[in-house]
């Protein structure tokens, strides 16, 4: 469905919030149609949990209003705003089954036993879990704890599903299970979805939008193909995967292209018309967008960009290796594809870094 046809479900408009003389969310303004499955991810103390709680009703905005259905909630207690919230560490009662954990919020809403039994049946089948409604939370694993979570969020079928960095307490592999699952389940109930973490691997895997905070603020919404390939601070572009970051100076910027001076070499990248001759600027490059050819070898013909430097770190990481160039004044990482451990560079090679045009992002300087 495209996005003009669908509906808002959620809108945050001038949401901020003081503790004391401590600014926590500075005016952040969202809006999310139905079914959308947006993170808010950031730096801890950015703000981000600070705004989920305050959509949820567990924190009272200093100004501005949260609107579900276009309907004003703000002054709302949280057991009448309609949004259910998985917490990190689960919130589970302990003295309560499973099935009365699932229960609790029909019951506070005062549906008939008979529709509560329904409903937490098919909320444990959702969550896959059926079976276990008798055992008590200590009689669970992690990972059954967080689905016993996410049941009880889903039974009170809430226009909002909340998430409060919900995988953080389970190992690795567990984590990348739950992920995939939860977005499962997200895509078939259609349930529109705010989510927070630190972690940028579960933003960028199971998102449609990312809402990149920073000091209370929101400084880039886009999906997560456009925030990594398109960020626009120096702090998006660092947070948001890796990047080489180095500061350089504006030579020719035409329709052909922009040509920048970074330690005393030339990098090219796609035309920007908002730079100009001797502006600063910030040269990104992604590691894993960049060649490395030893003294040896001969660059890629067609690829302007190749700057010399020499090797100062190699670090094995089994299906990569990871190198540190020193160019001039700067470093450089990059990441490539182990293809054998014989043919690996050396520290103290001289080398040439390689990347196309393309893969140059050109930033504001000294931008956080």
């Amino acid at each position: 469905m495209s996005d003009d046809k669908r509906y808002v479900d959620l809108e945050l408009v001038g949401l901020s919030k003081k503790f004391g003389s401590t600014l926590a969310v500075d005016d952040v303004s969202l809006t999310m149609p139905e079914g959308e499955f947006l993170t808010l991810i950031g730096p801890s103390g950015c703000g981000k949990t600070t705004t989920l709680r305050m959509i949820a009703g567990f924190v009272t905005p200093t100004s501005g209003e949260v609107r579900v259905k276009g309907e004003d909630i703000s002054g709302r207690p949280p057991y009448l705003r309609n949004t259910g919230m998985v917490f990190q560490n689960y919130a589970l009662f302990p003295h309560m089954t499973v099935y009365e954990n699932i229960a609790y919020g029909l019951k506070i809403r005062s549906y008939s036993e008979q529709t509560i039994r329904q409903n937490v049946r098919e909320a444990l089948d959702t969550v896959k879990l059926p079976g276990l409604e008798e055992r008590y939370p200590k009689q669970l694993s992690g990972g059954q704890q967080q689905r016993v979570a996410l049941a009880r969020a889903l039974v009170i079928q809430p226009a909002i599903l909340l998430f409060d960095e919900p995988l953080s307490n389970l190992d690795l592999k567990l984590r990348q299970q739950m992920r995939s699952e939860i977005k499962a389940i997200q895509r078939r109930v259609g349930i529109t979805t705010m989510y927070v973490t630190h972690d940028q691997g579960e933003a960028l895997v199971m998102s449609d939008r990312l809402a990149v905070m920073n000091k209370g603020r929101v400084v880039q919404v886009g999906s997560p193909t456009e925030v990594y390939e398109k960020p626009k601070t120096r702090f998006v572009a660092e947070f948001i995967g890796e990047a080489n970051y180095i500061e350089g100076t504006v030579l020719r910027s035409d329709s052909s292209g922009v040509e920048t001076k970074i330690d005393g070499q030339v990098v090219f990248a796609p035309p920007d018309t908002a730079l100009r001759e001797n502006e600063k600027v910030g040269v990104c490059v992604r590691p894993e967008r960049i060649q490395v050819y030893r003294g040896r070898e001969s660059p890629a013909t067609g690829e302007r960009n190749a700057l010399r430097g020499t090797v100062e770190e190699v670090v094995y990481v089994g299906s990569i290796v990871r190198y540190q160039v020193r160019l001039d004044r700067s470093k450089m990482v990059v990441d490539r594809m182990v293809a054998s451990v014989d043919n690996l560079c050396a520290v103290g090679e001289t080398v040439v870094v390689q990347w196309s045009d393309a893969n140059t992002i050109l930033l504001p300087a000294d931008t956080g």
